[in-house]
């Protein structure tokens, strides 16, 4: 078993690999030839840590009988989760607010509408140019498109900066 916190160096895991029963591997080292046949026939299974599993010579696997286990589908909902965030997080312009404060410590933003941004509203096909302000309860993106548009301020005729 490797205790360091930096991916196994090849020639250890190449060491460590011989006469046992299961792999369990990261990403970042390589599954070829070599390693299994420094594992030897008491070899049986490898689990990865990944989606992916092109660090792995699976013909090999097949020709040796190891079955493989790997992890599809573990970040697709972590990706969505992030993607969501990040849309909203850059709609509403936090990144810069966030400059804004740490810029000027005492809070004083010079102008009150700087930081104004974009509202997030969903459209559905056939409304036309119809839509709804997004509600707390909609945040489940399956079932809409999410998309930007701004608002006259109200009533004013104006757009919010930058529009």
């Amino acid at each position: 078993m490797w205790a360091g916190k930096s991916p196994v160096p090849r020639e250890e895991l190449i060491k460590q690999v011989k006469g046992v029963d299961a792999l369990f591997c990261y990403l970042t080292d390589k599954i070829d030839e070599q390693v299994l046949e420094s594992a030897g026939p008491s070899l049986k299974v490898i689990g990865t840590m990944s989606v992916g599993y092109d660090h792995i010579n699976v013909s090999q696997l097949k020709k040796k009988g190891i079955k493989l286990g790997i992890t599809p589908d573990v970040l697709t909902d972590a990706v969505a989760e992030l993607s969501v965030g990040l849309l909203l997080a850059t709609s509403r312009r936090l990144f810069e607010a966030h400059q804004e404060i740490i810029k000027h410590s005492n809070h004083n933003i010079s102008h009150r509408s700087a930081m104004c941004s974009q509202a997030a509203e969903t459209k559905e096909e056939g409304k036309g140019d119809r839509s709804e302000p997004l509600s707390s309860s909609q945040f489940n993106v399956d079932s809409a498109a999410v998309c930007m548009t701004s608002h006259d301020r109200a009533g004013t005729g104006q757009k919010g900066p930058g529009r």
